[in-house]
This record gives structure tokens, sequence and C-alpha cells, in this order.
């Protein structure tokens, strides 16, 4: 579940392969449930101006929704071969990264370009098992993601570059 930037709305995320998008006043839902996806939904985040919903699931697809009318912004993004575990935008909201990681599969982190939905560089690898988070900085200079080998590592999202593990 996460807050629209504004505060003003909810998202949520289901094992019903649906997310949804909620009055955070109220807690009134608005319009149909976003649907679209083949299993669970995993993870909701909104956009840094608050339009556009990025979703993540099992199905190993991304999807990014319109927020006004509820409807889907193009084809899913595909390219994770297991699930999609968590994805954040970037602060100016162009790029949109991605994790995966079944425990027993990919575990990579890719990176999207949100207005043609096309990969940007090579998925980022080095964690040794499933990946649970991704975040860039508030400036944009830096990646971080969070995985259950017991490490946060930080990239360079200009370059996909590991920057240092902690």
């Amino acid at each position: 579940m996460t807050y629209s930037p504004d505060g003003a709305l909810l998202a949520t995320a289901s094992k019903d392969r649906t997310a949804r998008l909620w009055r955070a006043a109220t807690g009134e839902p608005i319009g149909e449930q976003l649907a679209g996806h083949a299993l669970f939904v995993r993870w909701v985040a909104f956009s840094p101006d608050g339009k556009i919903l990025a979703t993540a699931s099992d199905d190993g697809t991304v999807r990014l929704w319109n927020v006004a009318t509820g409807t889907p912004r193009g084809e899913p993004l595909r390219g994770h071969t297991d699930w999609v575990q968590c994805v954040a935008f970037s602060p100016d909201g162009r790029e949109l990264a991605s994790a995966s990681g079944h425990p027993g599969d990919e575990r990579v982190i890719r990176r999207w370009n949100v207005a043609t939905g096309q990969p940007v560089g090579e998925a980022l690898r080095g964690h040794t098992a499933m990946l649970t988070w991704v975040a860039y900085s508030p400036d944009g200079r830096y990646l971080a993601s969070a995985s259950h080998d017991g490490t946060v590592r930080i990239w360079d999202p200009n370059t996909g570059a590991a920057l240092r593990t902690i």
C-alpha cells in the first residue's frame, strides 16, 4: 500500500491479481479494480507527480496505469523471468526500477523508460538472494537495493555501476 504524493489517494496491491485506488480521507474506492496481472500484485508505487501508478506482479511484469482514468498506459513491461517484488520511480518520474526474485531464480534490477516502456541499460546483478526493495535517492544520483542476502547495494542509475555494498 502507498499514498499518492499529495496524500489524497491510497493504492493497494492484492493477491486477487488486482490493485485498487481509494480516497484516503473516506476509504471510498475509486473506479474499478486495476485488473490485468495473471498472478499476485506485490507492490504499488505512484509517480512523483501522482499521475501514474506502477504495479509489480508475480507474473513477471510491471504495469503502468493512468491514475485519473484507471486505464493501462501501454503494454506490460516485460523482461523479468520471475516475480517482480517491488518498483520505484526516479525523483523526476522518467525512470522506473523494478526488482525481482523468487527464492530460487532471477535476482536482478531492471530499469525502464516510463515514457516509452523500454528497458534502460542492462539488468543490475550482484545480489545472491531475492531482492526485497529498491529506492532512488531524493536527488536521483543513486539507486539502492535490499536483498535477503543481508546486503544493501548502491548503484549509479546512469551507468548501472555497482558503487558499494553495505
